[in-house]
């Protein structure tokens, strides 16, 4: 018989480990939000499938 055992623990003393991963996550989507703010007007007139 297969026993599995599963916890759930909310991470309280270590979150400012992940801070550096998530200023990462975050300038990177700050980056392609911009890309798609600066040239959504020139994809405008093209269709889905030709902007992909």
């Amino acid at each position: 018989m297969k026993v599995v055992k599963t916890l759930k623990h909310t991470i309280t003393s270590h979150h400012r480990m992940l801070d550096a991963t998530l200023h990462v996550y975050q300038e990177a989507l700050t980056f392609l939000i911009t890309v798609i703010q600066e040239q959504f007007m020139a994809l405008e007139s093209l269709s889905t499938q030709a902007v992909v």
